[in-house]
């Protein structure tokens, strides 16, 4: 081992271009009696202060370097002053650096609750943050449409993604900037703008090292002691709250609720819950299982279905909650989603044991569910069950016309222009509904006024609820979804979602241009029942 000469040791102590990796916290953090005796930079350079090459603490980080992969490039010795004095320096530096990091990391969380806060204020439900190779950008959704906010360096995204990341208090150990990953931010542990509850976060990798965030802002709902509301204000029909609450006052049984992302679900599941827990004076055991859990219920024991990043590990885990939950004495229980075949059989396998079980599943609309659950090969004796598959509910959200400067119909049409409204579109209603009643329908201002958002003022529900009988199920069993669907049109009340819409539109309530694709699934012979709702409906 070579001695420093006086020019070296004077380089070692300015220590410019070289980072000591023997710090706490550092790769190789020494302790205390091996700090007095030896120290290594980041560039492979190893200072002793002992002339003993066989020294115990020398002989221990040199073990350790090898083991981490740290080549050793050279040896010097030096005093022990000098090795005291870099220690100093590099603590020194290191603490400044984490303050720094601190203040950055600080910034970084209040510019996201500022964006969050600015979103939610003008009715915005999600931002998108789309890292590029140099720019990223931020586009936000309000009243279901996507809007472009802002752009960022793609620089100060990745730093942002990064904190953002680890406000989180459910998610993985660590980030992972080229994987897949959730999480979620909730008042408990962070100052949330007022008027939000939690923030749920999807993190994605994309092509060529760019990274994307959707962030889901989730509102603050009233505690479910003071919680008046149902699922009345939510925006179904009559027809529909009806067939909710009945669902609702059954002992067992499975209730599933479809919409794609964004519909909804989560809302309707916790105003159900709420109610629930009212109805029954608070005596029913109601559990919840949820990959995170979106919205708080007081007195509901929420169980968040944690598991590392891969698809069969987070599939076993909501498995294993599953089973947990139906061993811990309840009477209803929620599973967030029902996403295969074990999680769908043990759903069942509660209902058919004596309990009430709600989820949701991925499908186009409400006798679709049933299919989507034979996909996953679940006996169809157990499907066309109807003391088991007591309620099947589907929905999506339209944006609401400000009632204050919504424009009829009638004066966009005599503009005749095609950027404003299809000229099909109005030509295909006055032939399904008839042209008198085109006094009826509205579209929005763009230009909006003090009391909207480019004349919106929200979203509504549209929908349709199936409770099924021994009938309908009979034609399910057989295969022949086209009966089941008009027995339940026929015999059962049935509205489809897309009369709903349609009935919403003769209300004057929705946009007909945001529900355009409904208007053709209503067939001329349904309308004179949609009308028939839209008069007697509030």
């Amino acid at each position: 081992m070579n001695e420093a000469s006086d020019v070296q040791l004077k380089e070692f102590l300015q220590n410019k271009a070289r980072n000591v990796i023997t710090l706490s916290g550092g790769p190789l953090p020494a302790n205390e009696k091996q700090r007095s005796k030896v120290l290594i930079f980041d560039d492979g350079t190893l200072l002793s202060a002992s002339r003993d090459y066989l020294d115990p603490h020398v002989v221990e980080i040199r073990d350790r370097a090898r083991r981490k992969n740290v080549v050793i490039r050279k040896e010097y010795l030096v005093p022990p002053d000098v090795l005291k004095k870099i220690y100093i320096r590099a603590d020194a530096d290191q603490t400044r650096g984490r303050e720094r990091k601190g203040d950055e990391d600080a910034k970084m969380r209040r510019d996201f609750f500022n964006l969050v806060e600015d979103v939610f204020q003008s009715g915005g439900t999600d931002i998108h943050i789309v890292k590029e190779k140099f720019e990223a950008s931020v586009r936000v959704r309000v009243n279901g449409e996507m809007e472009d906010h802002s752009t960022m360096t793609a620089t100060h995204a990745d730093r942002l993604l990064s904190a953002i990341f680890y406000m989180a208090d459910v998610s993985d150990p660590s980030y992972q900037a080229f994987k897949s990953q959730k999480a979620r931010i909730s008042a408990t542990d962070a100052t949330l703008p007022e008027g939000v509850e939690s923030i749920r976060l999807q993190f994605n990798p994309l092509a060529n090292g760019g990274r994307e965030l959707v962030a889901r802002i989730l509102p603050e709902t009233v505690d479910a002691e003071d919680d008046e509301t149902d699922v009345d204000v939510l925006g179904y029909s009559q027809r529909q709250i009806r067939d909710i609450k009945i669902m609702r006052k059954k002992r067992y049984g499975l209730i599933l609720i479809s919409g794609a992302t964004g519909s909804g679900k989560s809302t309707t599941l916790q105003k159900f819950l709420i109610a629930l827990m009212r109805e029954t004076r608070r005596k029913r055991a109601i559990r919840t299982i949820e990959d995170p859990p979106e919205y708080n219920i007081p007195g509901v024991p929420q169980v968040p279905v944690t598991a590392s990043d891969d698809s069969e590990s987070i599939e076993q885990a909501f498995e294993n909650a599953i089973s947990d939950s139906l061993r811990s004495d309840p009477d209803t229980i929620m599973i967030g989603e029902i996403r295969e075949a074990a999680s769908g059989k043990l759903a069942f396998r509660g209902a058919m044991t004596g309990h009430l079980m709600l989820s949701s599943v991925h499908a186009n609309n409400a006798i679709s569910t049933i299919g989507r659950l034979a996909d996953w090969n679940l006996p169809m004796s157990m499907l066309s069950d109807h003391t088991l598959v007591i309620g099947l509910v589907s929905q999506r959200l339209v944006p609401t016309l400000c009632s204050k400067c919504k424009i009829p119909i009638k004066d966009v049409m005599e503009y005749e222009d095609d950027r404003i409204l299809d000229p099909n579109i109005a030509q295909m209603l006055i032939e399904r509904a008839g042209a008198e009643n085109l006094d009826r329908v509205f579209v929005a201002n763009e230009n909006g006024c003090k009391h909207c958002r480019k004349g919106i003022t929200g979203r509504t529900v549209v929908a349709e609820t199936i409770r099924p009988d021994i009938q309908f199920m009979e034609h399910i069993a057989a295969g022949e979804k086209i009966k089941a669907y008009r027995y339940w049109l026929e015999k059962l009340d049935g509205m489809t979602l897309s009369e709903h819409a349609m009935m919403k539109v003769l209300q004057g309530k929705v946009d007909i241009r945001s529900v355009e694709s409904e208007l053709d699934d209503v067939p001329k012979d349904r309308f004179p029942f949609v009308l028939e709702q839209a008069d007697v409906e509030p």
